[in-house]
Protein backbone atom coordinates (compact mmCIF):
# COMPACT_ATOMS: atom_id res chain seq x y z
CA UNK A 1 0.00 0.00 0.00
CA UNK A 2 1.39 3.42 -0.93
CA UNK A 3 0.39 6.83 0.42
CA UNK A 4 2.72 9.62 -0.71
CA UNK A 5 6.25 8.55 0.23
CA UNK A 6 4.91 6.06 2.80
CA UNK A 7 4.63 2.36 2.00
CA UNK A 8 3.05 -0.51 3.91
CA UNK A 9 4.18 -3.99 2.88
CA UNK A 10 2.04 -7.08 3.39
CA UNK A 11 2.96 -10.76 3.18
CA UNK A 12 0.17 -13.34 3.03
CA UNK A 13 -2.33 -10.67 4.10
CA UNK A 14 -0.41 -9.62 7.22
CA UNK A 15 1.44 -6.31 7.53
CA UNK A 16 5.14 -7.09 7.32
CA UNK A 17 6.71 -3.62 7.32
CA UNK A 18 5.94 0.10 7.08
CA UNK A 19 8.51 2.50 5.60
CA UNK A 20 8.84 6.06 4.30
CA UNK A 21 11.24 6.69 1.42
CA UNK A 22 12.57 10.05 0.28
CA UNK A 23 12.62 10.90 -3.42
CA UNK A 24 16.37 11.66 -3.43
CA UNK A 25 17.29 8.25 -2.01
CA UNK A 26 14.67 6.12 -3.72
CA UNK A 27 13.36 7.91 -6.85
CA UNK A 28 12.25 4.64 -8.49
CA UNK A 29 9.76 3.99 -5.68
CA UNK A 30 8.15 7.38 -6.20
CA UNK A 31 7.78 6.65 -9.95
CA UNK A 32 5.63 3.58 -9.32
CA UNK A 33 8.08 0.83 -10.34
CA UNK A 34 7.70 -2.01 -7.80
CA UNK A 35 10.07 -4.97 -7.54
CA UNK A 36 10.69 -7.98 -5.33
CA UNK A 37 14.14 -8.89 -4.04
CA UNK A 38 15.54 -11.81 -2.06
CA UNK A 39 18.92 -12.14 -0.44
CA UNK A 40 20.70 -15.46 0.19
CA UNK A 41 17.53 -17.46 -0.53
CA UNK A 42 15.27 -18.64 -3.35
CA UNK A 43 11.71 -17.36 -3.59
CA UNK A 44 8.67 -18.18 -5.71
CA UNK A 45 6.30 -15.20 -5.94
CA UNK A 46 2.69 -15.79 -7.00
CA UNK A 47 -0.42 -13.63 -6.90
CA UNK A 48 1.51 -10.41 -6.32
CA UNK A 49 -0.71 -7.35 -6.00
CA UNK A 50 0.35 -3.71 -6.02
CA UNK A 51 -2.30 -1.24 -4.88
CA UNK A 52 -2.84 2.38 -3.87
CA UNK A 53 -4.86 3.55 -0.90
CA UNK A 54 -5.81 7.19 -0.60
Amino acid sequence: MKAGAGYTFFLDGAQAQQRTFSGASFPVLLNGQPGLVTEDTVADYRNVTVGNTF
